[in-house]
């Protein structure tokens, strides 16, 4: 009867947006902004996530996306934080176990376009592209 329990945690997700530096700060700038709250299972890959994220928000996977969040401290600046991208397994593993021991509310999860190149003004690597 327990073998079909999966752990799940609650995340806030927001999409139609984009990220920009703003007086020197990273920030995600709505332009078409939905926001949703979903639960989540625990154990995903990074594959498992697009997929349900896809699924969730309506975007189609073939188009592609980025998703990413903000990380509480930056190290040059206890004061700012961090936009940190979610790329691979250990990515998502990282995201998951801070979301999920956070005492901070949810955790937001930002969704991006990929654009064709030259077209996104969002922050790539940690550096404006603008």
């Amino acid at each position: 009867m327990f073998s079909d329990y999966v752990r799940k945690f609650r995340i806030l997700t927001c999409t139609g947006g984009s990220w920009e530096v703003i007086n020197g700060v990273m920030e995600y700038t709505p332009l078409g902004l939905m926001r949703r709250t979903f639960e989540i299972p625990v154990e995903l890959t990074h594959s498992e996530l697009m997929t349900w994220v896809a699924r969730k928000l309506n975007l189609p996977v073939e188009i592609g996306f980025k998703m990413s969040y903000q990380f509480p401290l930056s190290s040059s600046d206890p004061n700012k934080t961090v936009v940190v991208d979610i790329a691979d397994d250990e990515d998502v593993k990282i995201f998951i176990e801070m979301a999920y021991e956070s005492d901070h509310g949810l955790i937001t999860l930002y969704v991006t376009e990929n654009l064709p190149s030259g077209q996104d003004k969002s922050c790539v690597n940690g550096k404006d592209k603008a």
